[in-house]
């Protein structure tokens, strides 16, 4: 089988990289092109193309008789209802509307990134998700030896990526200040090659996302052992509430702590509240020896999962959408 994963040439898209590497592990001739080199031709010569990968929202850019796995990362209408920057939510719901127009599409194997995001997706499209494959994370390559020892530190650091409007550009200051004094909070620079060092000077990783955003980098945090806060949205979102086991309130209910997956989550409206963020960053570090991720990501996030669910996933499609190769 010939698989063609096709980028839209956005810089930095190392996703569909990294599932043509672990397709080709596994024997399966796939090669990574962008949008505008498949369809003309140029991805090495284009010879046969059996099964085509690609984003959900630029399912329509591939002709009709290609069989196609639509990759679903986040969920764009969610992505634009919430987001407090006006310009940024207009680009989101034109590619709310092209995830929605692909749905309708024949020959078409769906595969969602989370259960966020294959949650939403049933209910703005009433699409499900044929496949749930949650990223993988090289779990021995972000783990710092010295952990245990980081973690007595008298100014315990906490680590965030507050970027943009949606990850809590706005609010993450306030945090700051919340935490002045006790905590160093600092926001994870350098290339996504680089984060594995970034994380072996944190002790908490805070995420202030209203909705899905860089799907490795909870996984990552977790992996790391390090104290891992955020809001109930992306790899976190089936942590609260009591949707799974484990679950403990704190601070009165305005926050969850989860001893299934390691992690402290609270609701992404909170965010309006700085001073209670911060009051739960401090809760969930003097709670830290019930916070431990690593078991959990290691047996969920690890890549070994990753290519093992990707290579079903592929021969499904296949077999579901009748592609002979």
């Amino acid at each position: 089988m010939n698989v063609k994963l096709l980028r839209d040439g956005a810089a930095g898209d190392r996703y569909l990289e990294t599932v043509a590497a672990v397709l080709r592990s596994d024997g399966i001739a796939a090669e990574c092109h962008t949008l505008k080199d498949w369809q003309t031709g140029k991805g090495s010569g284009n010879p046969k193309t059996d099964l085509v990968v690609v984003d959900s929202e630029h399912v329509a850019a591939v002709a009709a008789p290609y069989a196609v796995v639509a990759v679903e990362r986040g969920c764009a209408m969610e992505d634009a209802l919430r987001s407090p920057d006006a310009a940024d939510a207009a680009a989101r719901r034109l590619a709310a509307d092209a995830q929605c127009k692909a749905v309708a599409r024949a020959r078409t194997f769906w595969v969602a990134c989370s259960e966020w995001a294959a949650a939403h997706c049933r209910r703005h499209t009433g699409r499900l998700a044929d496949r749930i494959i949650l990223p993988g994370v090289d779990v021995d390559a972000v783990f710092p030896s010295a952990r245990q020892v980081k973690r007595e530190t008298k100014v315990p650091v906490v680590m965030h990526d507050c970027g943009e409007p949606r990850r809590g550009s706005a609010c993450i200051d306030a945090v700051a200040t919340a935490l002045a004094g006790a905590f160093a909070v600092k926001r994870l620079g350098g290339k996504p090659s680089e984060m594995a060092e970034a994380l072996r000077g944190a002790d908490l990783w805070l995420s202030l996302d209203a909705s899905e955003q860089a799907v490795t980098h909870v996984p990552a945090a977790l992996a790391s052992d390090l104290v891992v806060v955020g809001t109930n949205v992306g790899a976190l979102w089936p942590y609260c509430c009591g949707t799974r086991a484990g679950r403990a309130d704190v601070l009165g209910g305005a926050a969850w702590l989860n001893r299934e997956v390691g992690a402290v989550v609270f609701d992404w409206r909170h965010r309006a509240d700085p001073a209670l963020v911060g009051k739960i960053v401090r809760e969930a570090w003097a709670k830290r020896g019930e916070v431990r991720g690593r078991e959990y990501a290691r047996r969920w996030y690890s890549m070994e999962t990753f290519r093992r669910k990707w290579h079903e996933a592929v021969l499904l499609a296949g077999q579901r959408l009748e592609v002979t190769a």
